[in-house]
């Protein structure tokens, strides 16, 4: 039997996208990332290094190929950079992409690809923040991607802050760093409380850590380890179950269509995985709940569902659904 479900005043489905951001509590700390050496809008759009001369009858590298990060150390050439030589120059000019990390070679038989470490571009950056979402609406975006660079890049200091800079908010960017410091590794490996182990290991201002030494790149290693950790812990959600109940089932709106709205409002408003065993309970509830009138008249009609709630609307309330 067809139900019909029947307008209920709530908000349309596109004003639900268009939802304010959730601003989240005031922290307290009162530190933030100090550049010394350089201004932040340096960091992010630093000075450009000179490169080799170009070969002739070659054309120079895609717009933002030369916006590369500080280098490490001192040196003349950014980190990571390979030779520059006929192929790389010729990699220049077939390759449109401006990704830093670039493939020198196809797949052999088992699937592997080598790749060639190069220096962020902002273009890069801003590329990557316009293909993921925001870090306060659905994280799993950023934290994939950082991840991925985190551990095929090798960054720097400098480069991690410009990750920070351009993909996060600075309200989302604190809260990182914040949950990263209570991450810090003591000499057991476990969080420690050292305020100086804290500052040696997780500093807010730029370290003279050289890169091309076996103890720069095991604080680097630490580094990029417990950022990574803060960034997870960041994207924990406190639960705002009005933001679930808000969602309500529009005028001719199927109810697979209506649930799935329901499940990515858990997912965003709540730590809740709806698709867990544990948490069909909440979502059998809200999808009865907030469903078009008509259609929650049917399910309350159905046998002892009631009672069953509490229990998880196991059996056959589950298919009635």
């Amino acid at each position: 039997m067809t139900l019909g479900p029947t307008s209920l005043p709530c908000a349309s489905r596109g004003q639900r996208r268009r939802r304010t951001r959730k601003v989240l509590p005031s922290l307290q700390y009162p530190s933030t990332v100090s550049y010394k050496g350089g201004t932040e809008e340096e960091l992010i759009f630093p000075p450009p290094y000179n490169p080799p001369r170009m070969l002739e009858e070659h054309h120079p590298p895609p717009p933002g190929e030369a916006d590369t990060v500080p280098r490490a150390g001192g040196g003349n050439a950014p980190v990571g950079s390979p030779p520059f030589t006929r192929q790389r120059a010729q990699r220049e000019q077939s390759d449109s992409t401006t990704l830093p990390l670039r493939a020198t070679r196809p797949p052999d038989a088992e699937g592997n690809q080598p790749h060639h470490y190069w220096p962020f571009a902002t273009s890069d950056l801003y590329n990557w923040k316009a293909q993921n979402p925001k870090f306060s609406e659905k994280p799993a975006g950023l934290i994939d991607l950082l991840d991925s660079v985190l551990f095929t890049h090798q960054p720097t200091w400098d480069n991690c802050q410009q990750l920070l800079q351009v993909l996060f908010t600075t309200e989302e960017r604190e809260r990182i760093l914040n949950e990263a410091r209570k991450l810090v590794p003591g000499a057991d490996g476990n969080p420690t409380t050292n305020q100086a182990q804290i500052d040696a290991s997780f500093p807010l201002t730029r370290p003279k850590w050289d890169f091309n030494t076996t103890e720069g790149k095991e604080r680097l290693r630490v580094y990029r380890q417990t950022l990574m950790g803060g960034l997870r812990m960041a994207a924990r959600k406190p639960t705002n179950l009005a933001k679930v109940g808000n969602v309500q089932q529009e005028k001719d709106e199927s109810p697979a269509a209506f649930l799935e709205w329901i499940m990515e409002a858990f997912h965003t408003y709540t730590p809740m995985d709806p698709e867990a065993p544990e948490s069909k309970a909440a979502v059998i509830m809200a999808f009865v709940n907030q469903s078009a009138i008509d259609i929650r008249r049917e399910l309350q009609k159905i046998d002892r569902l009631g009672e069953k709630k509490s229990a998880g609307f196991t059996g056959g309330n589950q298919k009635g659904i």
